[in-house]
């Protein structure tokens, strides 16, 4: 694990296997309950992370469990299966 300190930012490790990351996601959000298939999990595991690591986290797993509920919350399922429904 590699951590860089500077003055006001931390830079962690920040890989995650992306398997290791659709699991943590699917133990917030079951695929059946929204219509994904496993390819849009992916994704959307993807968007999360992303997410993450834009709001200053990492990809700690317990970061993407948290970004997870926050897109049920928020309705972001919604909007990122409007966004991709041609896509899978």
């Amino acid at each position: 694990k590699v951590v860089i300190k500077t003055e006001h930012i931390r830079v962690s490790d920040q890989t995650v296997p992306l398997d290791e990351g659709v699991e943590a996601v699917r133990e917030i959000i079951n695929p059946d309950d929204y219509g994904l298939t496993e390819e849009a999990l992916y994704a959307l595991t993807k968007e999360i992370m992303d997410t993450s690591l834009t709001m200053g986290g990492d990809f700690h797993l317990d970061n993407i469990r948290f970004f997870a509920e926050r897109f049920i919350k928020s309705g972001s399922i919604a909007r990122f299966k409007m966004a991709h429904e041609n896509d899978f």
